[in-house]
């Protein structure tokens, strides 16, 4: 009769073979003849797991390690078993174990590593791959295990070490490729990632993880369609492939299809809800929708996961200001700035938006805001960037016309393309070729039809890549690229990192420096930009005489509506601000309060935005002794319409941290007088630039006191606050801002001096 090792040896033969029910038998007939066999313990547990027989498996293992306390192996199966039954603080407990009685090891720091990740124990993970990364691999697994540790840690070129060494061991580690295209990738260098990604679908073409980090690549170059396609084939292969969804929700609402994209990340959310990108992703969509609510919620489930992941405190910040829910907001503000500046300095890949930072309700600082540009440029356009350095094409024009390309998502009913329209109808057609680039919708709306109609190109990007868009506007041998969206939403900045045109400059949809090598000049006025802000920029800065801002001279303004029609007041004073809710800080609100206090009968107008707003921006008012009825909201409305409120309006209050732009704009131009603050960044100096175009320097405050002091003084003096309208009356009449071909000239001009300076 066979004895209990020769049964055991018996049963290892056949769960190498595949005869798994087999194998039990033999290790059942080892144990029976020696109960204290610890190894057959182990590999019945083996087996049994192997059979998804998940409860026997974790008895016999539990047995083996009663048997032996110190049996590694049983220990990292037991523990493999409780990870695969949903059970990862008993895996975590058996790692631990391991530890207090072998020397730490590669695989079992990754093992404890990957429960981290999928608990959302973001601090202890890191802690864990810091750990692993003093540890000499031993094995090409335990490369690729340093590999992605250097990968967390945010090392992509000591991930890249790792993993070439796991694959001079062995090439066929399909992981391993698919984990250094993620390394070549974070690198900037989308070609050899792309090629990385490749090679592990070769090797294993079932890697559901390769098809989507394929996919992610080949989105980020703008092959929608070949992305899509390895997003569903991840899909397909891992029904809970959860970055696949992601990726897919990305792409959705990229094309606007919001919908789509919610129920995307809506998945990837459920698939694995303690990861902090699927929550900031649906947080993101739904503000976009605006359901700011959800939007809120899903923020800051993300900010609980990763509680120093500067990019989703920040756009949890920028969501609740759009909402007015200001609850503890300066000092979370404050404590997102230092955050930012921290991990910056660490060379970590959470990113701000850019237009996220600018929108603080807390003022920064230029330095502060060039330094997020730069950061997250390096990190979002490396790979374009380094494309678009072997293409530069030198700045050797062809006789005849100067050809300017415009590139813009918002050639639409939007407040860049609406105060863009008459600038294209003006070129002179003599000395210039005007191209529209459009990567944006097609809304049919009037200043949609009148941009195409005026371009003497219009050229629709929506469907093209990134790289088919900038062969096409280098085939069109464009001299000055101009773009219109900076970073602002849907922005498409990868076109311009791929360097189609010789000059490239930054203007008017984006407040602020680009910190992009790609940009080379942006379009300013010395206002908005005096001398003490130029180390400010990455470009060289491009002063136009007077004040840079665009707009449509051409613009009908309706009749004027009665006040009662508008729910206000037919006598008291009219405070006005038609801002986005989000420039709407708690500071400038509280001066507001003030001024209803001390101005009797009076009221504030506001545009209505989405909800919560109106209801929190009215608790807030009762919080500072207002009643919330003194605050009027008025619902969106036609161009036309909008125009004319602001006649029922005495004073446009600006806000301080991000001013007025085309809001500022509509106001003077409809007659309506604009207070203002002008702080020391650009977006805090674009209405004091316009009112000292026009004149109205007496209407620039320089500090909260002032303004408040100011505003006060005008609402109970309205003989001077006529005066001041018929001031900007005749401003509108005899400024050059006003003047239909004023900007125009202005830009041509400074268009033609950029290619004369060129040796």
């Amino acid at each position: 009769m066979p004895s209990a090792d020769e049964w055991n040896q018996q049963g290892i033969q056949n769960a190498q073979s595949g005869r798994l029910a087999d194998a039990v038998a033999c290790f059942q007939q080892a144990i029976a003849l020696h109960p204290a066999l610890a190894q057959a313990h182990n590999n019945l547990g083996i087996a049994l797991q192997d059979l998804r027989r998940h409860a026997e498996a974790i008895a016999a293992y539990q047995q083996a390690v009663s048997l032996l306390p110190h049996y590694a192996n049983a220990l990292l199966n037991l523990a493999s078993a409780y990870h695969e039954t949903q059970q990862p603080q008993q895996a975590l407990d058996c790692y631990r174990r391991i530890l207090e009685f072998e020397p730490p090891s590669i695989k079992v720091l990754a093992r404890i590593a990957e429960i981290h990740r999928e608990q959302g124990r973001h601090d202890d993970l890191q802690a864990t791959y810091r750990d692993m990364v003093r540890l000499p691999p031993r094995s090409d697994h335990d490369c690729t295990n340093l590999g992605i540790a250097w990968l967390e840690l945010g090392d992509p070129h000591h991930a890249i070490q790792e993993l070439q060494r796991a694959l001079s061991v062995n090439p066929n580690l399909a992981a391993a490729h698919s984990n250094l295209g993620i390394a070549w990738q974070r690198a900037g260098q989308l070609d050899n990632a792309i090629r990385a990604y490749r090679q592990a679908l070769t090797l294993q073409p079932s890697l559901a993880d390769a098809h989507s980090n394929l996919g992610a690549a080949l989105w980020r170059l703008g092959q929608i369609e070949s992305a899509l396609s390895h997003f569903q084939t991840a899909i397909q292969l891992n029904p809970r492939a959860a970055d696949a969804y992601l990726n897919l929700g990305h792409i959705a609402q990229e094309q606007l299809r919001l919908a789509d994209a919610i129920a995307c990340y809506r998945q990837a959310v459920a698939l694995r809800p303690q990861a902090a990108s699927g929550h900031a992703a649906l947080g993101q969509a739904w503000r976009v929708t605006g359901q700011l609510t959800e939007a809120i919620a899903a923020y800051q489930s993300a900010v609980n996961l990763e509680p120093d992941n500067s990019e989703y405190l920040v756009d949890l910040i920028h969501t609740r200001q759009l909402a007015a829910d200001w609850r503890g907001i300066e000092d979370q503000t404050r404590r997102a700035i230092e955050l930012v500046r921290t991990r910056i300095e660490q060379g970590r890949s959470d990113c701000v938006r850019p237009f996220s930072f600018l929108v603080l309700p807390l003022a920064t600082t230029g330095a502060q805001q060039l330094q997020v540009t730069r950061h997250f440029t390096n990190e979002h356009f490396l790979a374009h960037t380094q494309i678009g350095q072997s293409r530069v094409r030198p700045a050797v024009r062809t006789p005849g016309r100067i050809r300017v390309g415009y590139l813009s998502v918002d050639f639409r009913e939007h407040p860049v393309g609406a105060s863009l329209v008459q600038l294209f109808e003006l070129h002179n057609r003599e000395r210039f070729e005007i191209t529209a680039y459009s990567y944006g919708v097609d809304d049919g709306s009037p200043t949609r039809q009148r941009i195409s109609r005026a371009a003497e190109h219009f050229v629709d990007l929506r469907n093209w890549s990134h790289s088919q868009a900038a062969d096409r506007i280098a085939a069109d041998d464009i001299d000055i690229l101009v773009d219109l969206t900076g970073y602002t939403s849907h922005s498409r900045t990868e076109i311009l990192a791929l360097r189609p045109a010789p000059l490239q400059v930054s203007y008017w949809g984006y407040a602020g420096t680009m910190g992009a090598s790609f940009i080379d000049s942006i379009l300013v006025d010395n206002f908005i930009a005096p001398a003490a802000s130029h180390p400010d920029f990455a470009e060289k800065l491009w002063p136009l005489p007077g004040c840079y801002l665009p707009h449509d001279t051409a613009r009908p303004i309706a009749s004027t509506p009665t006040r009662a029609a508008c729910g206000l007041p037919a006598d008291g004073f009219v405070f006005c601000c038609f801002n986005n809710g989000a420039k709407i800080t708690p500071a400038i609100f509280s001066v507001w309060m003030k001024l209803l206090q001390a101005v009797p009968g009076s009221v504030l107008w506001l545009l209505e935005g989405k909800a919560p707003l109106a209801d929190n921006l009215r608790k807030e008012a009762e919080a500072r002794g207002v009643s919330g009825q003194r605050l009027v909201f008025a619902p969106r409305a036609p161009r036309p319409e909008y125009l004319a409120q602001h006649r029922c309006a005495d004073l446009f209050l600006d806000t301080p941290v991000y001013n007025s732009h085309t809001s500022a704009c509509d106001a003077l131009y409809a007659g309506l007088p604009l207070l203002t603050v002008a702080g020391a960044t650009f977006a805090s100096r674009v209405a004091g630039s316009l009112l000292t175009t026009l004149g109205l320097t007496e209407l620039i405050t320089h500090d909260l006191d002032e303004y408040l002091a100011l505003a006060l003084s005008l609402a109970n003096d309205r003989a001077r606050l006529d005066q001041l309208r018929h001031k900007l009356y005749t401003a509108r009449e005899s400024s050059p801002f006003f003047a239909p071909q004023h900007l125009t000239q202005k830009l041509e001009a400074a268009f033609a001096a950029m290619l004369n300076q060129i040796p």
